[in-house]
């Protein structure tokens, strides 16, 4: 006798199976809705189920200092940026002068540069012997391996940099040998000054009893450190100077009235000036301070946390973490600035007493971040002011700077915040003097 098998109690309608998943489905999406909800609640950037935050951070590539701005000052200044689940990409980011002050200076043994910024700033020296593998660096490392794509012509720039460096440095030694033999004195450069010290370091050390050595590779990676940090840095402030200068007429204005009175006399105007000579001029020095608050050659500073941290803020910070102080948010903070913190003032930065002559008011490194703070800050912070004020007298008292109309300028998205567009300016020979 067949069989008889009832499809109807054992098998679901095909209609009952699409309900089935249709219910499971929303279920998802409601618990994905609800998670959505709940992660943006306190956050000032969108944080979507699966890929985080990267949509809105990808959108505003282009203008990723404002928008990093705009979500710290909506979220009091230090928020968690989420990244895709489990890519290991999240990170905190801060401008509040507290956590500045505490990673910085008071917790700095905390807060290395970490493994990230040393593959990124490889070329500067040895980054590469301290990497530690990570889902984002075993491509890298492959691609490095395999020489393609930006590896590839990343390691043909490296050889070309390497290449010329060496060869400064063979030069100059040749050139410090012929000179010292004849007895003559050395021409001053950056790298001669500091190959001549090292000489003199190394000599001290043999005749204490140590022995120390300084390699062609130990110099390359200081001159590669003196073009990056010596040049590009003041390439790009003193850009931002003179265009917020010709912005700015009264500024500029004042400017040449402090030439007048500190120049000299005409035959005079040509000299070399001293650091004590440049110290009159108190308000170039004020612009000079307020075109690096409001645009620091560095914008972004990064660091890791070694262990986990809590921060002033109240923020938690794991361990490998990454943090980013935004010193570009730092000047746009009405709390520290007050409500004209966006405007170019350099009023701010005078003492205004009046029974003292006119001074630049001190303000703490780790409210004003142009230099780093704490161990790290910038030991060319003097030279940098010297070289400004240099140039600008220079150019300022025989020039007049005008901005070409419909030019556009907004900051870069590079490490060194130049203008992404450059600055475009017609100069005129000015009629007078002064």
């Amino acid at each position: 006798m067949a069989n008889h098998f009832d499809h109807r109690k054992h098998n679901k309608t095909p209609m009952a199976i699409t309900v089935y998943y249709t219910a499971i489905l929303l279920a998802f999406l409601s618990f994905l809705f609800k998670l959505h909800w709940s992660c943006n609640r306190n956050s000032p950037i969108r944080n979507w189920p699966v890929i985080g935050m990267v949509p809105g951070l990808l959108h505003n590539a282009r203008r990723i200092h404002e928008y990093a701005t705009q979500g710290l000052r909506q979220s009091g200044w230090t928020f968690n940026v989420k990244g895709p689940w489990f890519a290991n990409m999240d990170f905190v980011i801060t401008s509040d002068p507290m956590n500045v002050h505490h990673i910085c200076s008071k917790n700095f043994a905390n807060y290395p540069k970490g493994p990230e910024f040393r593959e990124i700033f490889e070329a500067l020296g040895n980054g590469g012997k301290f990497l530690q593998a990570n889902r984002a660096s075993e491509l890298l490392e492959a691609k490095k391996w395999l020489q393609i794509g930006e590896e590839k012509k990343f390691s043909r720039a490296w050889r070309v940099l390497d290449t010329y460096l060496y060869g400064c440095i063979s030069l100059k030694k040749e050139i410090l040998n012929r000179r010292k033999a004849k007895k003559e004195e050395e021409e001053f450069d950056l790298l001669t000054a500091f190959m001549k010290e090292a000489e003199e370091v190394i000599q001290d050390g043999l005749n204490s009893g140590n022995c120390l050595r300084i390699t062609d590779e130990f110099l390359r990676d200081v001159a590669f450190n003196l073009i990056g940090a010596g040049r590009d840095t003041v390439s790009s402030r003193l850009t931002w100077f003179f265009w917020l200068v010709a912005r700015h007429p009264s500024v500029e204005s004042r400017i040449l009235e402090e030439i007048k009175a500190n120049v000299g006399k005409d035959g005079e105007e040509e000299r070399i000036w001293g650091k004590n000579e440049l110290n009159k001029f108190v308000y170039l020095h004020a612009a000079a301070c307020e075109t690096l608050r409001l645009y620091p050659p560095v914008p972004i500073n990064h660091k890791t946390a070694a262990q986990s941290d809590t921060l002033p803020s109240g923020h938690r910070v794991n361990r490998s973490e990454r943090i980013l102080l935004s010193y570009y948010s730092m000047a746009r903070m009405e709390e520290r600035w007050g409500k004209d913190c966006s405007e170019f003032k350099p009023e701010r930065w005078i003492s205004k007493r009046e029974d003292e002559d006119q001074c630049i008011v001190h303000i703490p490194s780790y409210k004003f971040t142009a230099f780093h703070a704490g161990p790290r800050n910038c030991l060319g912070k003097e030279q940098s002011f010297i070289q400004i004020k240099m140039v600008a007298i220079v150019i300022i008292k025989n020039y007049h700077v005008r901005i070409v109309e419909g030019h556009p300028v907004s900051p870069s998205d590079s490490i060194v915040l130049h203008m992404k567009h450059g600055l475009k300016v017609r100069i005129s020979k000015r009629q007078s003097k002064y």
